[in-house]
């Protein structure tokens, strides 16, 4: 039988605390939900017989959980803690023994779009990083694309994204001994110096470790005098 809680908030506010517990009865459901509203406490609710809560069925709960469009299960509890709701359980999900991402109505992680739809809606937004990747998901409740990039797709987050920020490993330097024609003219003090240069530059096709790189030092590297 489907529960009207406005009707019996109705009746419990127009009702003393005595006439509820003479109908005690009659209150497997109202007592739980609605004692606080006439000045119950918890050794009422004991006396009673009602040790515990009782909450919405399953499908009457994600109906209402499911509007709201919580990001995480955290956001889920604060919900609850700050708006006092005590028709809906804490730990929801193992009291409908279902997973959170059911609970909260968000995609299941296996629905994730193939990876050239996925390209042809993120290359565009040309991100900078990953990290501006994760907030515009986050933000846009972007849940059909995943959070860990190179787990789902196999690929890295930079060919993901598309943009130049590659891992050293992978991008395509000059020769050593193409970059040290382009860096032994400039006459660089040193270490710090090239740093500056290559960052002003915005060089991305000589290594910021060349000396790891090219497995030179650094006065070589630089051109001075050993």
């Amino acid at each position: 039988m489907k529960i009207d809680y406005n009707q019996l908030k109705e009746e419990l506010e127009n009702l003393s605390k005595e006439e509820i517990l003479e109908m005690s009865v009659l209150l497997p459901q109202r007592l739980n939900l609605f004692y606080a509203l006439r000045g119950f406490d918890a050794t009422d609710a004991l006396i009673l017989g009602f040790e515990k809560k009782v909450f919405l069925p399953k499908e009457e709960a994600l109906k209402i959980i499911h509007p709201l469009k919580f990001r995480g299960y955290k956001e889920y509890k604060k919900w609850i803690r700050e708006n006092k709701i005590d028709y809906l359980p804490l730990s929801a999900h193992e009291h409908y023994n279902i997973r959170i991402v059911d609970l909260l109505g968000k995609i299941k992680i296996d629905n994730f779009l193939p990876v050239e739809k996925a390209l042809e809606v993120v290359r565009p937004l040309k991100f900078k990083n990953s990290k501006e990747y994760t907030k515009w998901r986050k933000n846009n409740k972007r849940y059909d694309l995943p959070h860990n990039i190179s787990k789902e797709y196999h690929i890295s987050s930079a060919e993901f994204l598309g943009n130049n920020n590659i891992a050293s490993k992978l991008k395509k330097f000059l020769s050593k001994k193409e970059a040290i024609k382009i860096v032994h003219p400039l006459k660089l003090k040193g270490e710090r110096e090239y740093r500056k240069w290559k960052k002003d530059n915005k060089i991305i096709n000589i290594p910021s470790h060349p000396i790891r790189t090219y497995g030179i030092r650094w006065p070589e590297f630089l051109g001075k005098t050993v």
